[in-house]
């Protein structure tokens, strides 16, 4: 899959705003500035939040995305007017089912205004040119925000994992959304 190496090598434009730019281990100490600024949010539907504790373990995190190991991943920081927004992952390619399962976050102050919904739409269109059709968005079950966005893009329901996780003491099932 050669053209999908390619989108790590540059930022890419979202929108007049908005730009996605390849995340480094450099950017670990904004990233944690980012996360620690949103941590009580986050902490309700991402596992890896409470091992992220310091700039540290940030790096941590920035090097088991960008060097998972997973087929086509690659991951990016979401700019907004200049400022670090979010973290935008094509987790993984699976080329023979013409799918690929992204992953995203955003701070509190960058919802609702879109970023993440043009994200999706920039690395949807892209994905497609290489022959990906389908985008897989998997969400715990108490994430409304996702599971609106999801649904907002068109993305159907296609599988539901009970019990999945307990995250925030609560048990969540994972739903895994198909956007075609």
């Amino acid at each position: 899959m050669v053209g999908l190496i390619h989108l790590t090598e540059k930022s890419h434009q979202i929108s007049p705003i908005t730009s996605a730019v390849p995340l480094l281990l450099s950017d670990a100490a904004e990233l944690f500035k980012l996360i620690q600024a949103n941590r009580t949010l986050l902490a309700e539907y991402l596992y890896w939040l409470d091992s992220v504790i310091d700039v540290q373990s940030t790096e941590q995190y920035i090097s088991e995305r960008v060097d998972s190991g997973m087929p086509g991943a690659q991951w990016f920081k979401l700019i907004v007017d200049g400022k670090l927004a979010g973290i935008f992952g094509v987790k993984s390619v699976f080329e023979e089912k013409q799918r690929a399962e992204i992953g995203y976050w955003l701070g509190s102050a960058f919802h609702g205004k879109g970023v993440m919904k043009s994200a999706i739409r920039y690395f949807q269109k892209h994905l497609a040119n290489l022959q990906i059709d389908t985008l897989m968005i998997c969400v715990l079950s108490e994430n409304s925000s996702s599971i609106n966005l999801a649904t907002a893009l068109g993305a159907q329901l296609a599988e539901r994992k009970e019990n999945y996780m307990t995250l925030a003491d609560r048990n969540q099932d994972l739903l895994v959304f198909h956007l075609c």
